[in-house]
């Protein structure tokens, strides 16, 4: 039995610029990127091309609804 792929995203906010740094380990490979957004629909575009799954798309979309949560919580 296989288990799930593991993937680390990463997302930080400097003045008006997204980052994003993603690695996904699926045991061959790693893949690592690292880039600045101006506007977040151009990051959430980024995002739907990087990942090969709509599962992990999801589950990265997941953990962005979490971040942004606990941003305009401490906001």
């Amino acid at each position: 039995m296989k288990e799930k792929e593991e993937f680390k995203l990463i997302i930080t906010k400097k003045d008006i610029n997204f980052k994003c740094e993603i690695m996904i380990d699926d045991e061959e490979q790693i893949y690592l990127e690292t880039k600045y957004f101006s506007h977040y629909k151009k990051l959430i575009k980024f995002l739907r091309n990087f990942f090969k799954s709509s599962i992990q798309f999801n589950e990265a979309m997941n953990l962005l609804k979490e971040l942004e949560l606990k941003n305009k919580r401490n906001g």
